[in-house]
């Protein structure tokens, strides 16, 4: 009885591969004969679809050398009036697009969707803005991003600022290092107004002991998803130049 049922069972393993490989044939078969168009990266209907690649607006050239914002009042230094006489940690943001349409729903889905294919679209994105404005930043040794607290971790499965980085970090061949860490949890920043979320952020951050010689006397790249007031941003900036960081820029993939 053992070695007729060993039998059977060995026959329907061959069949099923056999199933198994009949199917992927005829979907091969089907997918020359039917091709699928280009899926679009935001909402996965096929191209002409959907109006998702319409909705992405581009910051234009030019805009506020500090914060990366685009508008109509740039002056001679290339600063905006909120960036006038301000003074930061870091050298310069660049924010890829504005914070609307498919962009916006792109980061809300990988932010709180589980939606983590998002990741390589918003990665393109991010190193197509870095190849533009790269002559911009002294050259990059090292690319890290903004963590996020162990309870929002283990709450989402992943930080998406990292996730974002290590598209990045393929595409530009820039060593990805995870430097920044989290001290403590801060309440939702977009709840808060911009002095509330200065404080808010204040010495949340710390840079890792191990990373501290990779650092030192270089310019690091930080990666993060939405630059609001740069409160975060700049916090982060802080704290890689205290540890000896000689240019600290920020990539971001939208502005508001």
């Amino acid at each position: 009885i053992g070695a007729n049922m060993a039998s059977l069972c060995a026959k329907v393993i061959y069949m099923q591969g056999i199933a198994a490989a009949a199917l992927n044939f005829f979907r091969g078969f089907v997918d020359i004969v039917f091709p699928k168009g280009e899926v679009c990266d935001f909402c996965g209907s096929e191209i002409g679809d959907c109006s998702c690649r319409s909705e992405i607006r581009l910051i234009e050239p030019n805009p506020c050398r500090r914060c990366g914002r685009h508008n109509n009042d740039i002056d001679i230094h290339g600063f905006c009036v909120q960036c006038r006489g301000k003074t930061v940690s870091y050298d310069a943001n660049f924010s890829a697009a504005y914070y609307d349409g498919a962009v916006r729903r792109a980061i809300l889905d990988i932010k709180y969707n589980g939606a983590l294919y998002q990741r390589q679209y918003l990665g393109r994105l991010l190193y197509e803005k870095y190849r533009f404005e790269r002559r911009k930043m002294q050259d990059i040794d090292a690319v890290t991003y903004v963590p996020i607290s162990i309870t929002r971790q283990m709450l989402r499965g992943y930080n998406q600022a990292r996730e974002i980085a290590e598209v990045f970090s393929t595409l530009s061949g820039i060593p990805l290092i995870h430097a920044l860490s989290r001290k403590r949890s801060t309440r939702k920043l977009s709840r808060l107004g911009k002095s509330d979320r200065k404080a808010e952020i204040a010495n949340s951050m710390f840079v890792k002991e191990n990373y501290l010689t990779t650092i030192d006397k270089n310019t690091i790249l930080i990666i993060d998803d939405i630059f609001t007031t740069g409160a975060t941003i700049d916090e982060a900036a802080k704290r890689l130049k205290a540890a000896g960081a000689s240019a600290v820029y920020s990539l971001t993939v939208a502005g508001k």
